[in-house]
């Protein structure tokens, strides 16, 4: 089996239009679909003092 990805934006509820598929009339296709974060769905990254809970002390320069 050989897969095809194609990343398409819906522009009506409920209804999925898929054109120029790498596929003829007659072949059977399996279709599984999965959704994707848009930019605006995606989360911002927290910094990573806020994440790692093993840091002990920031560390901070001190000039000579």
């Amino acid at each position: 089996m050989n897969a095809h990805k194609i990343e398409v934006i819906l522009t009506e509820d409920g209804t999925l239009t898929l054109r120029g598929l790498p596929f003829h009339a007659g072949d059977a296709v399996e279709v599984i679909i999965l959704e994707t974060q848009t930019p605006q769905m995606q989360a911002v990254p927290k910094p990573q003092s806020d994440t790692n809970p093993y840091i002990i002390a920031q560390h901070t320069a001190i000039p000579l």
